[in-house]
């Protein structure tokens, strides 16, 4: 009696445990298609900065496409002629100059571009000292640390055998877990770290519980997200991120497709 009583709740606690990814499964995917939705209604204010974004997921998990590449450039020329290092991610065959990559400012967009463009034009020598000194500031400048990390293994750069870079990376990379834990609200930072790490492969350190965060934070009305919880609207930039956050969880990619391509 006792053995059958035991067995019972053994079968109810592994059905529960089992139908919870499910569930989260079906509600995630739910979420991907009202956020669709919210891009195609909102796509005539979509920016550049954005689309980098929505664009790969366009091509890695086919996505409806909301917007003309050519068209959105000519539309928007100032923000064009800005972001033109970064056209690498949305057009294999894109080109830079090394004076242009020269030109970039900031210290974020200079670490970051340099990392597309690593394959073409060599790091500098303190290259990996000015990406700790980034990471270690910590939120948006940590996240884009990592994702510099993830264009430099793309480019396949020789620096990633070295065994300062590999010891750096480590350190982004727990950065960027704790950063997860530590963070209470859930921000568009904090949803693209979760986005990047799924990106990256690290699929075991994203939790369930992380994806839930994402979907409560969902505007129920629009099917959009919030820069913050507490923020007026919904806005593009967000939402792409949660969008590929979510995608990466849920599926597996259509095409084995990474931002940069070779």
């Amino acid at each position: 009696m006792k053995q059958y009583i035991f067995s019972t709740i053994f079968m109810v606690i592994s059905f529960s445990i089992s139908a919870q990814p499910k569930q989260l499964k079906t509600d995630v995917e739910q979420a991907i298609q009202n956020g669709q939705k919210w891009m195609k209604n909102n796509k005539a204010s979509l920016g550049i900065e954005s689309y980098i974004v929505y664009n790969l997921l366009e091509r890695r998990f086919q996505q409806p496409k909301v917007a003309n590449k050519k068209q959105l450039l000519s539309d928007n020329e100032e923000e064009a002629k800005a972001l033109k290092p970064f056209y690498r991610l949305m057009d294999n065959n894109a080109s830079l100059t090394k004076e242009e990559l020269a030109k970039v400012e900031g210290r974020i967009d200079k670490l970051v571009t340099k990392a597309i463009w690593c394959d073409q034009y060599p790091l500098p020598d303190n290259y990996l000292a000015d990406l700790e000194v980034l990471y270690l500031r910590g939120k948006h400048r940590l996240t884009h640390a990592y994702l510099a990390t993830l264009f430099i293994q793309e480019n396949n750069n020789s620096i990633i055998e070295t065994a300062e870079y590999k010891e750096l990376e480590q350190k982004i990379t727990k950065s960027m877990q704790e950063f997860l834990t530590s963070n209470d609200v859930t921000s568009d930072v904090w949803i693209e770290a979760i986005a990047l790490m799924l990106y990256a492969g690290q699929h075991q350190k994203i939790s369930d519980a992380y994806i839930q965060r994402v979907l409560e934070a969902q505007d129920a009305s629009t099917g959009g997200w919030k820069n913050y919880p507490n923020s007026a609207e919904t806005n593009h930039h967000t939402t792409a991120l949660a969008l590929w956050a979510l995608l990466e969880y849920n599926n597996k990619p259509i095409k084995n497709i990474r931002w940069i391509q070779h």
